[in-house]
């Protein structure tokens, strides 16, 4: 491996522990809407863009994407996650860690550019990340690799000096595609898979034994 210089990060599921959480509300959104499913079946909505989401649901619902896209919005706003009791505790130490090493820090999300800045804000961690990159902003968001190919433009760094942190599919999928080194935060609970991953960890802390 090449000596890192700088590594993107995911959010959802990497530096907040939140892809159960979310899946817990699209578990009692669609509870809502009449649907009863368990939360493995709920998976394939883990790290999905938003356009994906709308087709999953529909399929789902049978209800046009619009008026579900808006009640979704409306019992996710009622329903807030509490960002800081899912940050994860050894993140902090992490991306200290990193920075000492002066290592450039990037932040690619699937999520909308309001919820990523809510979540750095609220996790005390936005001065930590030079680029912050929102899949909203694309016709396209994971699992196609145009967000991490315009973050590797933004860094100004080869590929194989760069590192992804990833946990789901769809952004392992993504982060691949665009010909990047992945490694994979594995979840206990969603059991995503993870074998186009180039490394796996357990916990966060373990990427600092590869720097």
């Amino acid at each position: 491996m090449n000596k890192i210089k700088g590594i993107i990060f995911d959010m959802d599921g990497v530096l907040i522990d939140s892809e159960k959480e979310y899946l817990k509300l699209f578990q009692g959104f669609l509870k809502e809407q009449g649907k009863v499913y368990e939360l493995e079946e709920l998976r394939c909505l883990a790290g999905a863009s938003g356009t994906l989401t709308d087709d999953y649901l529909y399929e789902m619902l049978q209800i046009p994407k619009e008026i579900t896209r808006k009640r979704l919005n409306r019992y996710f706003d009622e329903n807030m996650v509490d960002f800081k009791k899912i940050f994860r505790k050894e993140a902090l130490d992490v991306l200290n860690y990193l920075q000492q090493k002066q290592i450039k820090l990037a932040l690619a999300s699937s999520s909308s550019r309001k919820h990523i800045e809510e979540v750095l804000k609220t996790c005390q961690i936005d001065s930590f990340f030079e680029i912050v990159v929102s899949g909203k902003e694309f016709k396209q968001s994971k699992p196609n690799p145009e967000i991490y190919e315009f973050t590797v433009r933004q860094m100004g760094i080869s590929k194989q000096d760069l590192l992804v942190i990833e946990d789901s599919t769809y952004g392992i999928l993504a982060a691949k595609r665009a010909g990047l080194c992945v490694i994979a935060l594995k979840d206990p609970v969603l059991k995503f898979d993870v074998s186009k991953a180039d490394y796996t960890i357990d916990s966060l802390s373990e990427i600092m034994n590869f720097i």
